[in-house]
């Protein structure tokens, strides 16, 4: 009998104290499919990483398609392609969001998520404001999850907010 007090509190002690498996459960990761004002049109770009379990990001990554010469690009690019590359841009940081929507993801989306990201940087690329723009990095991010995807052709804002009423947001 002298065992049963020892049993009790190792008991209580289970009961609130969470395991590995059900922090894991109450942790995750998303990515958002974010819009934001720009000089021309506006930008389409990724924000993704893992969230603690009160929902707080603790890694974040941004990426997004955007011409190499920034604003002198983007106004070129509406005539011809131009040299670009998956990156996030300052104003990815500065800007507020006219557009969100958030997505949970798996590890193992987040794992696809991440090797898209690297590969699409890896790649050497081209913008243009019809043929392969921002909105076309987001369809690329959006297929690779699974998702549905509007077409290209949209306003950042647009896309995003179609984006997620198309998925069920």
């Amino acid at each position: 009998m002298r065992f049963a007090p020892l049993f009790v509190a190792l008991c209580c002690l289970a009961a609130v104290v969470p395991s590995a498996r059900a922090q894991e459960a109450r942790t995750g990761h998303f990515v958002d499919f974010r819009a934001r004002p720009g000089a021309l049109w506006g930008h389409t770009f990724i924000v993704y990483g893992r969230i603690d379990a009160n929902g707080r990001a603790i890694e974040v990554n941004r990426a997004g398609l955007y011409p190499d010469d920034g604003q002198a690009g983007l106004i070129l690019g509406t005539f011809v392609p131009v040299r670009a590359t998956v990156q996030a841009v300052p104003d990815d940081f500065s800007e507020a969001p006219s557009a969100i929507y958030r997505r949970s993801l798996s590890a193992a989306g987040y794992a696809r998520l991440k090797a898209k990201v690297a590969q699409m940087r890896g790649n050497e690329r081209a913008w243009h404001l019809l043929m392969f723009n921002c909105n076309d990095f987001g369809i690329a991010i959006a297929r690779e999850l699974g998702l549905a995807a509007p077409p290209a052709v949209l306003v950042p804002n647009a896309w995003v907010r179609a984006l997620k009423t198309m998925n069920g947001g």
